[in-house]
């Protein structure tokens, strides 16, 4: 699955179905998913919020068109996607008509506040690979190291009070996911930058697959500030 936006017109002859035209850039990986949560606007309002509406469309049917983006990493991380005159039924619509900032909002505090759980997992092995591989570079700047430590550990403390605030209760995490986002983002930026600096030059120029992993976390480093909404949004 996908999650992007568009601009949807409702089809006057058929009021039980509708015509999706428009397109967005920067979709993760859209082009392997088969469906997008697409967030849709239905017709103009006074509240640009009210006329949303979020559909579940099938991305290989008719007048779909998916462009594969390479990202600096090397990989195909993103598309961008083309929805020209694709036919929507009512039963695709998540949440009803016109719902879409409810059933957005809704899914967005999930995006943030639960994604950042099994990244600081990896972050945490990724400290101690670095610490195996650089040990003799960081002993030079341990209040450095201890940084980034803390930046870690701080990241898993608040997912945790997330995850335990949504199984305690089954309310996701609210507003507060937007912490989770910029704790993952500062976490992730720290533990990348300290390996450019320890194993350099290798990040840069090596062609084994350690310094290619590490070279990978340091450019994709750069996409955590901006998806999932950027830190000015959050």
């Amino acid at each position: 699955y996908t999650l992007s936006l568009h601009d949807a017109l409702p089809i006057s002859a058929d009021p039980d179905r509708f015509v999706l035209n428009g397109h967005k850039i920067w979709n993760g990986l859209a082009q392997l998913s088969d469906r997008s949560f697409t967030l849709c606007r239905a017709g103009d309002t006074p509240d640009p919020r009210a006329g949303l509406t979020v559909a579940l469309v099938d991305l290989s049917c008719p007048g779909v068109t998916r462009r594969p983006i390479k990202a600096m990493t090397g990989r195909n991380e993103y598309a961008e996607v083309f929805f020209d005159d694709v036919a929507v039924s009512t039963r695709q619509l998540v949440g009803g008509l016109n719902q879409g900032w409810t059933v957005i909002g809704h899914l967005m505090q999930y995006e943030r506040g639960t994604y950042g759980w099994p990244r600081q997992a990896r972050l945490h092995n990724r400290v101690d690979d670095l610490v195996a591989a650089a040990g003799p570079a960081l002993a030079s700047d341990p209040r450095r190291l201890g940084e980034t430590c803390l930046d870690v550990i701080a990241l898993r403390l608040k997912c945790r009070r997330s995850l335990r605030q949504l199984a305690d209760s089954g309310a996701g995490p609210g507003a507060s996911a937007s912490v989770d986002k910029l704790l993952l983002v500062r976490a992730e930026t720290a533990v990348a930058e300290l390996a450019h600096e320890a194993c350099f030059p290798d990040v840069e120029l090596g062609e084994d697959d350690v310094a290619r992993g590490w070279r990978y976390n340091y450019l994709y480093a750069r996409a955590l500030a901006v998806f999932g909404g950027t830190n000015e949004v959050q």
